[in-house]
C-alpha cells in the first residue's frame, strides 16, 4: 500500500467523504451474456420440440427446481456452485417454459405463448445477472488482494519511494490521533470495495 493511498485516505476520512476503489472493466462480460442466451434459446428450442416425450412429473419437476435454484444463486458463494446454479437455471427455464409455449401453440392460445416467452425471458434475465454479479465479484476479490498485498492492516506498513514524503504524511496523521482510524477506512475499502461515513460508524 503506497503512503500517498493513506494520505487519500486520510483526507477522505477527515472531511467525511465516501471512498471508492478504481476497478479495471470486467472483460468478457458482453460476450458471456450472449453465450447464455444461446444456450437459453437452445434449450427453449430443445424442450419446445421434445414436451411430447417428457412426463408430466418431469416437467413438475422441473418447475419445483426454479425457485430453490434462485436461492441458491443468491447465497451460495463457492465460485464454481455459482457457475453451475446460473447455468442449471437458464436450461430450467428454458425447458420448462418451451412445454407451455407448445402447449400453447396447440391450443392456439396467443396469450398463454406470450406469458410462456415473457416468464421465461424473466427468468432467464435473472440468471444472467446473478452470472454477470459473479463476474464482477470476482474481480472484486481479485483487486482486494492486491490491495492487500504487503499490507497487514497498520499505517507503517505503507511504503514511499521518498523516505520524507513518508515521514510527514505519517507524522500528520498520528498528530491528529487518527491513526486506527485511518486504518479502519482502508480495511473497509478494501472488505468492501468503498469506504463511506455510514460503512466507517457501523
Amino acid at each position: 500500500t503506497r503512503i500517498w493511498c493513506v494520505y487519500e485516505a486520510y483526507l477522505a476520512y477527515s472531511w467525511g467523504k465516501p471512498i471508492f476503489t478504481a476497478m479495471r472493466p470486467v472483460r468478457g462480460v458482453t460476450f458471456a451474456v450472449i453465450a447464455l442466451w444461446v444456450r437459453f434459446v437452445a434449450y427453449f428450442v430443445l424442450g419446445y420440440h421434445f414436451w411430447c416425450t417428457c412426463q408430466l412429473p418431469f416437467r413438475q419437476g422441473l418447475s419445483a427446481m426454479l425457485v430453490p435454484l434462485m436461492a441458491l444463486s443468491l447465497y451460495c458463494r463457492a465460485p464454481l456452485a455459482r457457475i453451475v446454479i446460473n447455468e442449471s437455471g437458464v436450461a430450467y427455464c428454458g425447458m420448462l417454459f418451451s412445454f407451455g409455449a407448445h402447449w400453447s401453440v396447440e391450443e392456439l392460445d396467443a396469450r398463454g405463448f406470450a406469458y410462456s416467452i415473457v416468464f421465461a425471458c424473466a427468468w432467464f434475465s435473472f440468471f444472467a445477472g446473478r452470472e454477470v454479479d459473479r463476474r464482477w465479484a470476482s474481480q472484486a476479490e481479485v483487486e482486494a488482494a492486491e490491495l492487500r498485498r504487503e499490507f497487514i492492516g497498520m499505517l507503517e506498513d505503507a511504503s514511499s519511494s521518498v523516505a520524507q514524503d513518508r515521514e510527514s504524511i505519517l507524522a500528520t496523521i498520528t498528530a491528529r490521533g487518527l491513526e486506527r482510524d485511518v486504518e479502519q477506512a482502508i480495511q473497509i475499502l478494501i472488505d468492501a470495495g468503498m469506504s463511506t461515513p455510514s460503512l466507517r460508524s457501523s
